[in-house]
């Protein structure tokens, strides 16, 4: 067993390298970022006791963030038998604004007449659409946030994690523990999904692919 100084050490490097990507994912599991600062701390108070096992593992933040959603989980649950509030929809909140609406459904056609691999790139240019008056944008919000509804927790964070903090799918998969190509395999599912999304039928026109 090494000493304190190293352990010490050993775990300075992993907070130094992971810690912001914890935070993170945490921060989207539970829609508040302090809750999530605190689950971060308790994963490196799990963790110093023995750092080096995480050091030596393949892949530390897989099994870094097995230990924050299993402290996620947990704390949910209590909250839910004390019956206090859970955390919002995070697609929802990522759809509170205009331009990430606008964003997002473009990907969403872009997709449609793309099927390129790496068909989930931003679109560059500005869209017609952003131009149309506030209503417009609530009611694709609205439509856009419910068909999100029925993404997989996974694909609702790399949709979140490529359009709220403009992440390309191997910036993604760093972020999530992941290889690229997982990466690029939930960002097509989601907007598959989507696609064929009845709250999305008619939109700009035309329906959506079947």
């Amino acid at each position: 067993m090494p000493d304190k100084e190293v352990r010490n050490h050993q775990l300075w490097t992993l907070v130094t390298a992971h810690h912001t990507e914890i935070v993170s994912r945490l921060t989207f599991r539970s829609g508040n970022r302090d809750l999530a600062e605190e689950l971060a701390q308790e994963v490196w108070v799990r963790v110093g006791g023995n750092p080096g096992y995480f050091i030596e593992h393949q892949h530390p933040l897989w099994e870094l963030m097995n230990i924050a959603h299993d402290l996620a989980r947990n704390h949910f649950r209590k909250q839910k038998r004390r019956g206090e509030q859970q955390p919002g929809d995070t697609a929802i909140t990522a759809l509170s604004d205009n331009s990430l609406a606008d964003r997002m459904w473009r990907g969403v056609r872009r997709f449609g007449q793309d099927r390129r691999r790496d068909a989930a790139r931003a679109v560059p240019h500005t869209s017609v659409e952003s131009q149309a008056d506030p209503m417009w944008y609530a009611d694709l919000r609205i439509d856009l946030a419910e068909a999100a509804g029925e993404l997989t927790e996974r694909q609702q964070e790399a949709l979140y994690l490529h359009y709220q903090q403009d992440l390309s799918p191997a910036a993604i998969a760093l972020r999530m523990g992941i290889s690229r190509h997982a990466a690029e395999k939930l960002l097509g599912k989601a907007f598959r999904t989507l696609r064929k999304s009845p709250r999305l039928t008619g939109w700009n026109g035309k329906e959506v692919d079947r």
